[in-house]
C-alpha cells in the first residue's frame, strides 16, 4: 500500500512537471507568435510606405509627362507662328522688290 502510495505520488509529480514544461513551453510559443506578429505589422507597414512612394513616383512621372507635352504644344505653337511672321515677311520683302521694279 505504501508502495502504491509512493507511485501514485511519483505519477502526480511527474504529470506536474510536464504540466510545467508544457506550460512553459506554451508561453515560448505564445512570444514567438507575439513576435512574429510585430514582424508582420511592421512589414504591412514598410510595404504600405513603400506603395505610398511608388504611387507618388508615377503620379509625378504623369505630371511631368503631361507638362512636357504642354511645353512640347506650346514650343511647336511657337514655331509655327515664328514660320507664319517669316512667310508674312518673305511676302512683303517680295512684294517690295516687285515694287522697286
Amino acid at each position: 500500500k505504501e508502495s502504491s502510495e509512493k507511485d501514485m505520488q511519483n505519477e502526480i509529480n511527474n504529470l506536474r512537471t510536464e504540466m510545467e514544461d508544457v506550460n512553459a513551453l506554451a508561453l515560448l510559443i505564445e512570444d514567438s507568435l507575439r513576435k512574429e506578429r510585430k514582424k508582420t505589422e511592421e512589414l504591412q507597414a514598410m510595404n504600405e510606405h513603400l506603395e505610398e512612394k511608388v504611387l507618388e513616383r508615377v503620379e509625378k512621372a504623369h505630371r511631368m509627362k503631361k507638362q512636357s507635352r504642354a511645353s512640347q504644344l506650346s514650343m511647336q505653337e511657337n514655331i509655327d507662328l515664328l514660320q507664319l511672321r517669316l512667310d508674312v515677311c518673305e511676302e512683303e520683302r517680295v512684294s517690295m522688290q516687285e515694287d522697286m521694279k
